[in-house]
């Protein structure tokens, strides 16, 4: 079933697989959003977007390795996040 709108160009899962491995050496540009509240703004106001982005890296690295039947190297697990510069 196909989207309407500003989502009449999506693709399944089993489309984009062919589309990701064409381009698997290529960085890729994602959006962080990040969960701001009462608990944390301090600490985001406190840090660089350099620190922000390596503690968002960690916390997904971490949240991904105890994924069942997950890699288990350094590289297979990365994920790079590339920051827009503005």
């Amino acid at each position: 079933m196909r989207g309407a709108g500003r989502f009449a160009e999506c693709k399944s899962e089993r489309e984009w697989i062919p589309i990701m491995m064409e381009t698997a050496d290529r960085p890729r540009k994602l959006i962080l959003k990040l969960d701001v509240h009462e608990g944390n703004i301090e600490q985001l106001e406190a840090m660089s977007c350099d620190e922000i982005f390596a503690a968002q890296e960690r916390l997904y690295k971490d949240e991904y390795a105890r994924l069942p039947d997950s890699p288990s190297s350094a590289s297979a697990t990365a994920i790079p996040i590339i920051a827009a510069s503005t």
